[in-house]
């Protein structure tokens, strides 16, 4: 038999006491993967007790606003939302795209206004196209105002030395034809006011540069606390420019949306998409020139989802519909107001 190494029990008794105190080893933390994919805190072999794990944060996606936790409490948090209201004369931003349609696109330049008390959004109808508005922050406008000779317009609304009184912050035009922009070169002396067209129309109508404020289809500007948009027309128009839409953002969030005269025609879907109106001034009189009751109403159902819709341009003169017609047309169609000339409506 073999003799043992002389250094054989000095190894052992090394071993020994290099050895821990317990006689069981720490089990290994295991990982197992869900059925979703996302890793689980990884659990202890032998106890089956979850290890403590490192956690991972995941920012929220651009477009979900995910609720605030309570750290160190089993119950979920409730937070309060609290949405306040711009003051007057500070335009709300853009609300973010919803449902992958797009936003509005906000105007590039911002203009000045004098702001009367506020008293909530306030529309008069003078007859044919031409309408006041004034916004819920006071931002008085002028659409389309032909009045001298219009036999719609009151008497009282007549006089241009009234708007010298109550002054316009801009007289919005839609196109050059004299039931439209008769009135606005002498309105624009009277006045002062800014005078929104194109380019082209506003050199034709002589209008002072420094009253010039043009602009052409898909712009837009800030004026008071009223975003003012561009948009088509399918119309003519002459002396220069384009005939024009136009769409009125307000503070509170509603848009007001004038037809100016036109047909309809595929690009009101974009209208829709971009600016969701929710009072449509709607040409409604046809004539030889533009939509008839029946299409008006055809353009209200397949392109737009207004909560009001105001007819105007009939039965000013023949060949124009009467507003029997247009009732007719409209006929159940609860949204609908037909307003007097003259009278300023709380909307």
């Amino acid at each position: 038999m073999r003799r043992p190494h002389p250094f054989m029990p000095c190894l052992l008794l090394s071993l020994t006491l290099a050895m821990p105190t317990s006689a069981t080893p720490a089990p290994a933390a295991t990982a197992r993967a869900s059925r979703s994919g996302v890793v689980e805190p990884p659990v202890h072999a032998a106890s089956g007790t979850p290890a403590p794990a490192t956690v991972t944060v995941k920012a929220p996606r651009p477009d979900v606003v995910e609720p605030p936790v309570r750290v160190a409490s089993d119950s979920p948090a409730s937070a309060a939302v609290t949405v306040k209201a711009p003051p007057p004369g500070v335009v709300a931003p853009a609300a973010p795209p919803v449902n992958g349609l797009a936003s509005a696109p906000r105007p590039t330049s911002t203009v000045s206004a004098t702001l009367e008390p506020s008293s909530g959004l306030r529309v008069t109808w003078l007859g044919h196209a031409a309408f006041e508005v004034i916004s819920p922050g006071g931002t008085r406008l002028l659409i389309d105002p032909w009045l001298k000779d219009n036999p719609s317009t009151p008497t009282e609304w007549k006089s241009l030395t009234r708007y010298a009184e109550e002054k316009p912050a801009a007289i919005l035009v839609t196109h050059a034809h004299g039931d439209h922009a008769g009135d606005v070169p002498e309105l624009a002396r009277v006045t002062g006011a800014l005078v929104v067209t194109t380019g082209e129309h506003l050199r034709a109508m002589k209008i002072p540069e420094a009253q010039q404020h043009s602009v052409n289809v898909g712009g837009g500007f800030t004026i008071g606390d009223i975003q003012v948009h561009a948009v088509p027309a399918m119309h003519s128009t002459e002396p220069g420019g384009r005939p024009l839409g136009y769409v009125l953002t307000f503070a509170d969030g509603r848009s007001l949306y004038h037809t100016g005269d036109t047909w309809l025609f595929g690009d009101m879907s974009l209208i829709q998409e971009l600016f969701h109106p929710d009072i449509v001034l709607l040409a409604a009189g046809g004539g030889r020139w533009a939509l008839g009751p029946s299409t008006a109403a055809l353009a209200i159902r397949k392109y737009f989802r207004p909560s009001l819709i105001i007819p105007m341009h009939y039965g000013t003169f023949e060949p124009l519909s009467t507003e029997a017609d247009v009732r007719a047309a409209f006929r159940g169609d609860r949204r609908v107001r037909f307003l007097t000339p003259g009278q300023r409506t709380a909307l």
